[in-house]
């Protein structure tokens, strides 16, 4: 039987059940710190997962639902419950369909969930009301309703043995979804079970497990509903390796929680965003103590974008081990950094499923990274135009065998939360539906929080707040199934100034996305000055 999700987590239970698989936070009522952790053994969780897979198993079959059928899931996915009720659901021989809050909108929600042909929504409480008209049957799931702890396990449950699991799940494990701002729709992106024994294979390269050493204990990523978290920290390191995890305040935590971390749970791996260990980094420049305990951690894993070159230097000058992956939801991990070398340097994970081709036809590197469609991958299943998965990144070779990288082609910028919007997808809807407003425009917002559009427009007279105004309107109608971070929802994103005011290129007269954040860095520093932070957390 190849390795599953499920089997390397009981594979782990039964080699130390008593062993820490997550640290969940007890809060102080008064302050809303977090006082201490709460441990969950791998005994715990597999006694969890079992009683989810016991409830939702009858559940299912009294609605007519019955495994091998596709099951949605709209949830947070931020907590340890919710780890226990996917993995519930898929002991029970369910296919997973996960949506996190990204997804805003039920019209979203409704198109993800009947491409997957889904049988029933299961949808977190704080999002009832809009899923009222649904098309799909509803359950609203509340945590404290929901608890293992309130469900029996049955001795004799009915429950399909894991190698049958496979078997009745039509070959997919999960679907998952990519951002959809190309098409201004969601893609699902399904994981096949031969796809997920392929990522853990794959991983191994990457994290891998190290007998008789101390077991790693890391920090939540992301919602479990990202591949980022459920197929590789969860998935692979966490269970694969014995190892636990710790789920802080909030995936912006403070760095005083490193401390406490620390001595409470013996964190010795920080996984998060580059720009939110940024935050860490700056503070550990003026705390000794703060750059003592970075010092101290087995490696930092930063995924979604690279690190700032001076952030990286001072890493490297410090002792900070830093593990960069890149990575995206349809092809998986694609490629590692050398830890022992400065500076994020990729190396490809596997080279038999990708290939660097020149950016343009005309161009030297830096170059654009392509995935070939390797057969056991999930690319396979969606639409290319040219047999290869396009994944929009550029990196130079700049030793033999070692990329770096160059950021996204000049269409695609990332946002301070890792995701990623396709601006030039962004401009052309809002031409088509602004164009008796504006003139022109561009979208920018590398590592801000939110995307900011700068609309050029003739009569710069009109007064600035009723061109927003109208601008949002429009562009609220065509953006409802698009992700959060991709969508223009506030004035502020929006920046008016006079036709022809904005930096161009010499030979056609585009607008230059770059210099534009150039020009204006200073005004865009303080437009997200407060917020920053808080914004960050959406992946």
């Amino acid at each position: 039987m190849s390795p599953t999700h499920l089997s390397i987590k009981e594979d782990a239970h039964l080699r130390n059940p008593g062993a820490p698989a997550f640290w969940t936070p007890k809060k102080d009522a008064d302050i809303g710190e977090v006082k201490d952790w709460n441990l969950v053994s791998y005994k715990q969780l597999c006694q969890d997962v079992l009683a989810q897979a016991s409830y939702w198993k009858s559940l299912l079959r009294e609605r007519g639902i019955y495994p091998g059928e596709v099951v949605t899931m709209w949830i947070p996915g931020m907590a340890y419950e919710e780890v226990a009720l996917i993995y519930g659901i898929s002991r029970a021989g369910y296919t997973v369909e996960l949506i996190s809050f990204n997804i805003t909108t039920e019209e979203a929600l409704f198109c993800l969930a009947s491409l997957a042909n889904a049988k029933l929504l299961i949808v977190h409480i704080s999002q009832e009301s809009k899923v009222t008209n649904s098309p799909i049957p509803v359950h609203i799931y509340s945590p404290p309703a929901h608890t293992a702890a309130l469900f029996k396990i049955e001795i004799d449950d009915g429950l399909p043995s894991l190698l049958e699991i496979g078997k009745v799940s039509n070959g997919i494990a999960f679907f998952l979804h990519t951002s959809g701002s190309t098409s201004g729709r969601s893609k699902l992106v399904p994981w096949r079970w031969d796809w997920i024994a392929a990522t853990i294979e794959r991983m191994e390269m990457f994290l891998p497990t190290k007998p008789g050493e101390p077991r790693d204990v890391y920090t939540w990523l992301g919602t479990v509903c990202h591949s980022g978290q459920m197929p590789y920290v969860c998935l692979l390191s966490l269970f694969k390796g014995g190892n636990s995890m710790i789920q802080p305040s909030s995936l912006v935590f403070p760095s005083s929680e490193i401390d406490h971390m620390t001595r409470c749970c013996k964190l010795t791996t920080i996984a998060q965003f580059p720009p939110l260990f940024s935050i860490h980094l700056k503070r550990a420049r003026q705390d000794p103590a703060l750059l003592a305990m970075l010092q101290s951690l087995s490696k930092v894993i930063l995924v979604g974008m690279p690190l700032s070159e001076d952030d990286a230097k001072y890493c490297h000058e410090q002792g900070i081990t830093l593990l960069f992956g890149f990575a995206s939801t349809e092809c998986g991990l694609l490629l590692y950094s050398d830890p022992h070398k400065p500076g994020a340097l990729y190396r490809p994970l596997d080279p038999g499923i990708i290939r660097f081709v020149p950016a343009s036809e005309d161009s030297d590197p830096p170059q654009t990274l392509e995935s070939t469609m390797e057969p056991k991958t999930s690319v396979k299943l969606l639409e290319l135009v040219d047999g290869h998965f396009h994944t929009g990144e550029t990196f130079e070779e700049v030793e033999p065998g070692y990329y770096a990288s160059r950021g996204m082609t000049d269409d695609w910028i990332k946002l301070l939360n890792g995701g990623q919007c396709d601006t030039r997808a962004i401009e052309s809807t809002a031409m088509q539906t602004c164009s008796d407003l504006i003139s022109n425009c561009v979208a920018v917002g590398f590592h801000r929080p939110l995307l900011v559009l700068f609309v050029e427009v003739d009569a710069y007279t009109e007064a600035e707040t009723d061109i927003k105004q109208q601008v949002l309107q429009r562009l609220a109608l065509v953006q409802s199934t698009m992700w959060h971070h991709q969508r223009i929802l506030l004035e502020k994103q929006i920046r008016v100034v006079e036709a022809g005011s904005l930096p161009r290129t010499g030979s056609k007269g585009n607008i230059r996305r770059k210099a534009v954040e150039e020009m204006f860095e200073e005004e865009l520093d303080r437009l997200f000055a407060t917020d920053a932070v808080r914004d960050a957390g959406g992946r």
